[in-house]
């Protein structure tokens, strides 16, 4: 997020993002969201076949990486706003 606020749910979590906040939402999930402020953010799109070659490794990969995005409600926060600014600047 580079600025504004939003409500969102992925899975049955639900949760609000603002400034500095980056939200995670895994391939193949639904992700509702209702915008509070007026937006501003990046979107980055990926798969989690890219962890790992190994199928069997794949699915315990992608197995704790969904437990572990859905115990932090899906979204990680920036402590370092100042640079993250400069960072989503250059972009």
């Amino acid at each position: 997020m580079e600025s504004g606020s939003f409500s969102y749910r992925i899975a049955e979590i639900e949760g609000t993002a603002r400034m500095g906040d980056v939200v995670v939402c895994p391939p193949g999930f639904p992700f509702h969201r209702s915008v509070i402020h007026a937006l501003s953010f990046h979107f980055i799109g990926f798969s989690l076949d890219s962890v790992s070659n190994d199928e069997f490794g794949l699915n315990a990969r992608e197995h704790t990486v969904q437990q572990q995005l859905s115990e932090s409600v899906y979204k990680m926060v920036i402590q370092h706003r100042n640079r993250l600014a400069d960072n989503l600047n250059s972009l």
